[in-house]
């Protein structure tokens, strides 16, 4: 079985590929075509990838459109992306639904460069910004959302909320934030 899972960043979407690898014994290949997509690469890099993920018949796969610091045109990649996403089994589209919430966690992962939650030395870390940043930050939030929204259109899947697949004590992310707006 194969799984993609496609979101946004600060979603848990690491923690719950993790959790459906574990859930159904496959392997998680995690954020191996997301790192693609993002990068400065070739098309040609992107599709010698693609044709490799496609011959795998099992695992989970996480993809992250509109990576937040350097967001890319996907016009030039949705080939290599459409050959990718018809390959899977089950495609899940995970949502954050306190959008507030999960624009503080990236700005603060961001500002810290701390991506997976690591605690960092057990405290808080307080973090100053001001309000034209969360503004530029709600901005790019309205896009990729759209954008994932859009996708969603072109390969439906099952939707997903972050909140309701945290269950009980699980806090896939552990760092601390003060995010103070000035």
């Amino acid at each position: 079985m194969k799984i993609i899972v496609i979101t946004l960043p600060r979603t848990a979407s690491n923690w719950y590929c993790s959790q459906l690898a574990t859930q159904h014994d496959i392997k998680n290949y995690n954020e191996q075509l997301t790192d693609t997509l993002h990068q400065k690469r070739s098309i040609r890099v992107l599709t010698n990838l693609v044709k490799e993920l496609i011959q795998i018949d099992s695992g989970v796969f996480n993809v992250k459109l509109g990576v937040w610091r350097d967001a890319e045109d996907y016009i030039s990649k949705s080939k290599q992306l459409h050959e990718f996403i018809t390959s899977a089994d089950q495609i899940y589209y995970l949502y954050r639904q306190d959008k507030e919430a999960q624009i503080r966690s990236l700005i603060c992962a961001e500002r810290v460069d701390n991506w997976f939650g690591d605690t960092i030395a057990n405290k808080t870390v307080e973090i100053n910004v001001t309000s034209d940043h969360i503004k530029l930050y709600h901005e790019k939030h309205e896009r990729y959302t759209q954008q994932l929204l859009d996708c969603q259109v072109q390969y439906p899947g099952l939707t997903v909320y972050t909140e309701n697949i945290i269950a009980g004590k699980e806090q896939p992310y552990k760092q601390k934030y003060n995010l103070n707006i000035i």
